[in-house]
């Protein structure tokens, strides 16, 4: 650089932009955020929890604070005095001033950041009031049969407020379809003669469901089909065949005279005959379809401002199983043979006296075959689940107004179609 010449400043780096001064901090709760970390120590606002379910471990948080964002988990066990709020963001702080993140949130015309939780929630007996704000839930889809329930609020204790939270629901599974029926056993070996006749008419088939499952605080229970009766047993089959018989005979050749000393006859066993092949066991009941519901609620009390409880379509009712099918008859014991026994002849011949001994063994007689069974009925089919943003019972007490939003499917298919509607209080 030339003489005299002065160096120009290094860029400095641009200034950390202000804050709004309209944000509410969140000055001392438990924190959760979904690149958080579930730990025995997780929870301040530098180390956020990762799922609201593993802050909630910690009975002495009683304010969740959670970021915008995905949440995971399971089942969210709400208490008395526990308060969870979403929309949440997290500022870094001042180069200036380094420090923790500052939660913040709830400026004017600014919209929060969405907090979305694929869990359901419980608050059942808490004795208390538990509040939920600014969150959005989506409880994870059920297995086949089960019903989806986003919140159930349960006993004469239990208060829960819910401002700006929205509920929604998935369609609910089908249910499981109903076994097949196992195929009848084989019939015995030794039965009292018939005539062997198969058995033609198969078991009755199961009725099918005939009114839709039941409401109670623990959720929903679905009506399944009943399973198919049991087949008809073949008959037994014809007698079994005699035993041969075997004589004594003559055993010299060319002789002139000859005489037996013996002309017993030597014989085997009748068979017996084969029994039966059972009849096919009927094959079980098709499960009802599970129903869907936003908020349940039994003997509790809730307040709702603004949001939204959504419900997905109930799950159809499954098919019944087959019948199995006859069991093949028995093949019937062959009738034993007589032990040998030896015959001694006597001849005379020309040539002079001879002595021959013939071993004579009477053969049993063969056994005949039962009748097949027949066929198991097949099973009945479920009922279809039901679709209801609101169930509630007469023990309980739902506020809401026209700034909630209440949205149902449709009733699932099956032998009975499940119901749909906004609000839905059991009989």
């Amino acid at each position: 650089m030339p003489h005299g010449v002065v160096p120009p400043k290094s860029p400095s780096a641009p200034p950390d932009p202000p804050l709004p001064v309209c944000l509410r901090g969140a000055a001392s709760g438990t924190f959760v955020a979904k690149d958080g970390t579930d730990s025995e120590t997780c929870g301040d606002a530098a180390a956020p929890c990762k799922t609201i379910q593993w802050a909630t471990r910690d009975l002495a948080a009683q304010r969740i604070f959670v970021a915008g964002g995905t949440l995971g988990g399971e089942t969210i066990s709400l208490r008395a005095d526990l308060v969870i709020e979403g929309g949440w963001e997290r500022y870094p702080r001042p180069r200036a001033n380094p420090g923790p993140p500052t939660w913040a949130k709830d400026c004017k015309g600014i919209t929060n950041a969405t907090t979305l939780v694929a869990a359901d929630l419980v608050a059942e007996d808490i004795g208390g009031t538990a509040q939920l704000i600014d969150l959005t839930f989506r409880p994870t889809r059920r297995g086949p049969g089960e019903s989806a329930i986003g919140l159930r609020a349960v006993g004469a204790s239990t208060r829960v407020e819910l401002t700006a939270v929205t509920i929604s629901v998935a369609a609910a599974p089908e249910g499981s379809p109903g076994a097949s029926g196992t195929t009848g056993e084989a019939g015995a070996d030794d039965c009292p003669s018939a005539d062997g006749a198969a058995a033609t008419l198969a078991g009755p088939s199961g009725a099918d469901a005939t009114e839709l499952g039941t409401f109670s605080r623990s959720g929903y229970e679905a009506r399944a089909g009943t399973p198919g009766a049991d087949g008809l047993a073949g008959n037994a089959a014809p007698p079994g065949g005699d035993g041969q018989c075997v004589a004594c005979v003559n055993q010299c050749a060319g002789t002139t005279t000859c005489s037996i000393s013996s002309s017993l006859r030597y014989c085997g066993t009748q068979a017996k005959s084969g029994c039966g092949g059972h009849g096919g066991r009927g094959g079980a009941g098709g499960a009802g379809g599970g129903s869907t519901v936003a908020l349940l609620a039994w003997d509790a009390t809730i307040v709702l401002s603004g949001g939204a409880l959504k419900a997905g379509d109930g799950g159809a009712g499954a098919l019944g199983g087959p019948g199995g099918s006859g069991g093949p008859g028995g093949t019937g014991l062959a009738g034993t043979a007589a032990p040998p026994v030896a015959c001694a002849t006597q001849c005379e011949s020309v040539q002079g006296a001879c002595a021959a001994t013939q071993f004579a063994t009477g053969q049993g007689g063969v056994g005949t075959v039962g009748g097949t069974g027949s066929a198991g009925g097949n099973g009945g089919r479920g009922a279809g689940g039901s679709s209801y943003a609101i169930v509630q019972n007469a023990g309980a007490s739902v506020e809401y107004g026209p700034s909630t939003l209440l949205v149902h499917g449709v009733g699932g298919a099956g032998s009975v179609p499940g119901n749909a509607a906004d609000v839905f209080v059991p009989p």
